[in-house]
């Protein structure tokens, strides 16, 4: 069986990237032949790409041989409207994965029941999907993940004396910052690592390094596997130490720090984690066990593989007649994609020439995809005459 994995970028350490990886490694060790596709295929990640030996075509540019994959399994809504529009395959097998009721770029298509199946990261984000209108026969939980991998490695050793931290986010709060001097000056190690700081793959072998991981989403279930204390907290603020009390609640909004609406002040974060650090170590091997019966990818995958053989292949011709509006949304979207195509190469070729020293980073970037989408929205389109009218509005005020 052949599968396409697709993802908008795959350039950066970022999770749905970070993600496409991983579910094409696990697909080849489970004797899958897998390949990847995205419309930006470029450093850092790139290389962790041609170490595994997975194949990345471009969706603009890359001739594809569609017939030849059984199942498209897609992440965003413009890789699988390029497919099904642009791309035209007859018949096959479609998976979307919503990574997320938040960003524009996960919505799923409109064409979203006529699909063999719409996974859910979260019980959470499954209750926002039904208030959206997807049928929950279509609806299948595939919870954030640690690869196998993960589990044969857990920590062995455990002290309940707290050392060494890492801070890992793309966007760590102030009290954070906070938190990490009280740390520093009580004679405590603390790193940060993302975006905006240490921008590393982060895998086993870093986060072993660590007696404590600051984190959220899919970070937390890969502390679960490697037997190393999480302390849940980001930018939305958060639980604090996952334990059997808290574990499905922070589940069912896929360990975000949104369900508690605690924020504390750096002190408090000070205190918390010092004094109940030698608890959490406690739960550890709970953690290991409830993740590796729920959020092992390579079982998870199985178990997904198992319900879609069950069903049948997709007519794509059916769903291009039935839902042709979206061919001319997607058409408008590729004009403008191919305007900000330009633009980076000339970023690059600056930047190359040394006469642009910084680079746009992966949020920044990310912003700019979920601007794009918005402007390629029905509402947005709707509302349109008002914005040419209130631009009218202030030129007359200028003037």
């Amino acid at each position: 069986m052949k599968i396409l994995v697709t993802n908008y970028f795959l350039k950066n350490f970022t999770g749905s990237e970070i993600n496409t990886l991983q579910i094409c490694t696990a697909l080849k060790e489970l004797g899958f032949d897998a390949d990847a596709a995205t419309f930006f295929f470029d450093e850092p990640l790139k290389s962790k790409f041609l170490d595994r030996n997975i194949k990345v075509k471009n969706l603009l540019h890359d001739d594809f041989e569609l017939e030849e994959y059984d199942i498209f399994w897609t992440h965003h809504t413009h890789t699988i409207n390029h497919i099904i529009f642009h791309k035209k395959p007859e018949s096959t097998k479609i998976i979307y994965s919503c990574l997320g009721p938040f960003s524009s770029l996960a919505v799923p298509p409109y064409y979203h029941n006529e699909l063999n199946c719409i996974l859910s990261n979260s019980k959470g984000n499954t209750q926002v999907l039904r208030k959206e209108g997807i049928s929950i026969e279509k609806i299948k939980y595939f919870p954030n993940f640690s690869p196998e991998y993960y589990f044969s490695q857990p920590r062995t050793h455990f002290s309940k004396i707290l050392t060494r931290i890492a801070v890992i986010s793309n966007h760590p709060p102030q009290e954070l910052d906070q938190f990490s001097l009280l740390a520093k000056d009580s004679g405590h190690v603390v790193e940060f690592i993302g975006l905006d700081n240490n921008h590393v793959y982060v895998d086993p072998n870093i986060i072993k390094k660590f007696d404590l991981i600051i984190s959220i989403g899919k970070t937390v279930q890969y502390c679960f596997s490697l037997k190393v204390p999480i302390y849940c907290y980001d930018h939305f603020g958060g639980p604090g130490f996952i334990t059997p009390d808290n574990i499905h609640f922070e589940e069912f909004y896929n360990f975000s720090g949104r369900a508690t609406n605690r924020v504390l002040s750096g002190y408090e974060l000070f205190d918390d984690i010092f004094s109940n650090f030698a608890g959490a170590v406690n739960h550890l091997d709970f953690l290991f066990d409830y993740s590796k019966e729920n959020f092992l990818l390579e079982k998870n995958i199985q178990e997904l593989f198992g319900d879609i053989s069950l069903s049948k292949n997709l007519n794509i011709s059916e769903i291009r007649e039935n839902y042709a509006l979206t061919e001319r949304h997607h058409n408008d979207f590729l004009r403008m994609l191919q305007i900000q195509l330009a633009q980076e190469n000339q970023l690059t070729l600056k930047r190359n020439t040394g006469n642009l020293v910084s680079s746009i980073d992966s949020s920044q970037f990310e912003l700019e995809q979920e601007v794009l989408s918005y402007s390629l929205s029905r509402s947005w389109r709707m509302t349109r005459p008002f914005r040419k009218i209130l631009k009218l509005i202030k030129k007359v005020k200028r003037a």
